[in-house]
């Protein structure tokens, strides 16, 4: 089984965590930062302004006034180690699927227009 390596915090100024749960772009790290940002809307713990997720890591801003960065880093730390175990994190649909004949004969007859209009 695939480990990811241990998440790194760092402060953004006075009302922003960032998490990097991986220097590497993969399916795992992915589905760890999902887990962890609708982990953390489902408790909507109170001073949480914003989360975004990304693919390999995620940014929590929060109100300094309302929740100190000591104790959101607490809160997240406590996340990551429940969401670190690959067996409690659930997968929803992920299929890979190679593309096939029909995929191809559409992507290679789009056309692509600068407004950002697709014909095909």
């Amino acid at each position: 089984m695939f480990t990811l390596p241990e998440t790194r915090f760092d402060f953004g100024g006075d009302e922003y965590i960032y998490a990097e749960i991986s220097r590497d772009m993969s399916e795992e790290s992915n589905f760890k930062a999902l887990a962890i940002t609708n982990e953390l809307r489902r408790r909507q713990i109170p001073g949480i302004l914003d989360i975004c997720p990304s693919n390999a890591y995620y940014l929590v801003r929060f109100d300094p006034e309302v929740i100190s960065a000591n104790d959101l880093l607490e809160y997240l730390k406590e996340i990551n180690i429940t969401k670190s175990n690959p067996s409690h994190r659930r997968y929803s649909h992920l299929v890979r699927r190679p593309a096939d004949q029909r995929i191809r004969a559409s992507v290679s007859r789009a056309q692509f227009y600068p407004g950002g209009d697709q014909q095909f």
